[in-house]
């Protein structure tokens, strides 16, 4: 059996990764996909792909530019440092990964 690692990853100078994806709310439905890319040196020893990381310069841009598509899309991924094994969120409650956090905790 594989023995299979979390990892949880941050830009060095950030709090906040954001991650460049898309939704579609269809009815009562809402449908989101986080975009990938091939991983950089930095995530290249734990996955072959990594996510589309926005800059938070870019985010507005990403959420109200039609073009802004292209032009993030083309960028070089930062690199991402590995961190803790717990997740902390706003309310100081901690969960470790891969458990659920309480519906609403992130109000």
């Amino acid at each position: 059996m594989e023995d299979k690692r979390k990892y949880l990853f941050h830009l060095p100078d950030a709090q906040t990764l954001y991650l460049v994806g898309i939704y579609e709310q269809e009815q009562d439905e809402c449908r989101y996909c986080t975009l990938t890319t091939e991983a950089n040196e930095s995530v290249r020893g734990v996955h072959h792909r990594m996510p589309e990381v926005l800059r938070r310069e870019e985010v507005s841009g990403w959420i109200t530019e039609l073009g802004a598509f292209y032009r993030i899309l083309k960028n070089i991924p930062p690199s991402l440092w590995p961190r803790r094994k717990t997740i902390k969120h706003r309310f100081g409650k901690r969960a470790p990964l891969g458990k659920t956090l309480p519906k609403g905790a992130f109000g």
